[in-house]
């Protein structure tokens, strides 16, 4: 009969994992249950470590809920808990409140009684022309490159741009 002999070598590790230092000689009898002969070191492994994690018993529990902390959309399903949160104005609903005649802190409490518009983070508003899908007449076109992009002097405006490299000498 032949001998197999193995060490087995186990440590503590900061991130809690338990190892065991263990010396053994196994006889090789080729059966595929092969006696260890002494279990303490089995029992030691068993009591430092904790119990092992299967796949199903991560489905056993509820998942965390995840809680963000940068502004993005979430849906409030419950109408207690949409009234919890602050009321603000689009440009349709602010038009109407600037019309009311209101104070500023008789305005703010004015939405939150009965603003629509409620999220905890408020998104961009959507770009102005964002929605316009022809092409604007010139007009138009002149009209909002002036107010995009406005001229300082009329100097600036007609001097040409000028070159980033010398032209070089050919002849």
């Amino acid at each position: 009969m032949q001998q197999i002999s193995f060490r087995i070598i186990m440590q503590t590790v900061d991130s809690g994992e338990t190892i065991l230092d263990v010396d053994k000689s196994v006889p090789n009898n080729s059966n595929p249950h092969l006696d260890f002969g002494d279990s303490t070191c089995v029992s030691d492994m068993h009591q430092n470590s904790p119990p092992p994690q299967t796949i199903l018993d991560s489905f056993d529990r509820a998942p965390e809920i995840e809680k963000h902390e940068f502004p993005h959309v979430e849906v409030v399903r419950k109408k207690s808990e949409r009234n919890k949160l602050e009321g603000f104005s689009c440009k349709q609903c602010y038009e109407y409140y600037k019309n009311c005649g209101l104070s500023e802190d008789a305005l703010k409490i004015k939405k939150n009684e009965c603003s629509r518009h409620r999220e905890r983070y408020r998104a961009p508003e959507t770009p102005e022309h964002f929605w316009s899908l022809g092409f604007p007449d010139t007009p138009e076109m002149i009209e909002r490159r002036q107010k995009y992009h406005p001229v300082e002097s009329p100097v600036a405006a007609n001097r040409a741009p000028r070159r980033r490299r010398c032209l070089e000498k050919k002849f």
